[in-house]
């Protein structure tokens, strides 16, 4: 079988969504290359067209090509075109995972789209205008295109029947729920602590993250503690974040010991996992 995938998410600055398909992509084809399966990664993908995807996920075997690695955003968006018009994919895979949110229409070859959350309609006060529209679209357009659907959570997949009660058994598409990944391999020493050692809270700074809780629940920790520990937030500004910065930015400039680290690497993440709380 032939297998494509998108990792279209993983050539920008990574949060959940894109570590879950490098992640989930990287599993699938450790499990598939002993059983004859091949590959196609697919670093732009419908919609998601990338400026450079030199930062996207590769993997380095004959049984894994990635044919749009190389292309520019133009010519991206030009092949995908040319297929969502009726041209088959180069080598007509069997399969292609869709991680993105996007559901491009793909003759010939069915399409698993990945449900990730539902939260631009859940809690659209949480979303932009532009990214509630694009999610919507996006899984509407999956509700006729998709042959199957991924959920990367009971949670999601809940929210899914709360929205469309009954679908997924009415039209007797397949479904399955994500296998769970970890970013790090398990720690081969236990962490040690340390008076000094900080509050940690990693997430894209959003509304739907509740940082305002957490800031909420640290000034309250440092009005009666006696242990004044700082509290590192690490993650890219995300949706509706400018209260969340200037909240932050205040206080700060009282002399709360907040850092505010923004979007940090693979390695200072781990480091930050292994010296906080």
């Amino acid at each position: 079988m032939k297998i494509g995938l998108d990792v279209s998410q993983t050539c920008v600055e990574r949060a959940g969504c894109a570590w879950h398909a490098d992640a989930l992509a990287r599993a699938i084809i450790a499990e598939g290359l002993p059983r004859g399966h091949t590959f196609e990664l697919y670093h732009h993908f419908g919609d998601w067209i990338n400026h450079d995807t030199t930062l996207g996920t590769t993997i380095d075997h004959p049984g894994v090509a990635a044919p749009l690695r190389n292309m520019d955003a133009i010519a991206g968006r030009e092949f995908w075109q040319k297929v969502e018009a009726g041209e088959p994919l180069p080598g007509k895979p069997d399969v292609v995972i869709s991680f993105s949110y996007h559901a491009p229409k793909i003759p010939f070859t069915k399409l698993v789209y990945t449900v990730h959350d539902l939260v631009f309609w859940m809690y659209p006060e949480y979303a932009t205008d532009t990214t509630r529209l694009l999610c919507q679209r996006e899984l509407l357009q999956a509700l006729s295109r998709a042959a199957g659907f991924l959920f990367v959570s009971n949670h999601s997949r809940r929210d899914f029947e709360t929205i469309l009660p009954g679908w997924l058994d009415t039209t007797r598409r397949p479904y399955a729920l994500s296998p769970g990944a970890s970013r790090f391999a398990e720690a081969a020493l236990p962490r040690t602590w340390s008076a000094q050692a900080p509050w940690l809270m990693v997430g894209s700074l959003e509304p739907r993250k509740n940082h305002a809780c957490t800031l909420d629940a640290y000034e309250i920790y440092l009005s009666r503690s006696a242990y004044k520990r700082p509290l590192v937030l690490a993650g890219c500004n995300g949706w509706k974040s400018e209260a969340l910065r200037t909240r932050i930015a205040a206080l700060v400039d009282r002399g709360v010991p907040i850092q505010a680290l923004g979007y940090v690497t693979d390695d200072e993440l781990a480091r930050l996992y292994r010296s906080s709380f």
